[in-house]
């Protein structure tokens, strides 16, 4: 994947999950020619606890976005 592609899907899950911004992802592709971006940051609650949260995002051979899940 390029640096044009990675930078274009980060750009689309800051501004669909603000509290992502920033967070590099673990790229990794797999048997298909897709990739697969996981970004995964921790987030305060009141009372001094955290919540993890994971967006997964997949992205086909063209750069194209086939996916978005994500966690909480």
């Amino acid at each position: 994947m390029d640096n044009d592609t990675l930078a274009k899907v980060c750009k689309t899950v800051y501004n669909r999950n603000p509290n992502m911004s920033g967070v590099r992802p673990k790229v990794s592709k797999d048997i298909y020619g897709n990739t697969l971006m996981i970004f995964t940051t921790k987030g305060a609650l009141p009372g001094g606890k955290s919540l993890d949260q994971t967006v997964r995002v997949v992205v086909d051979r063209d750069g194209k976005i086939s996916k978005i899940s994500s966690s909480r």
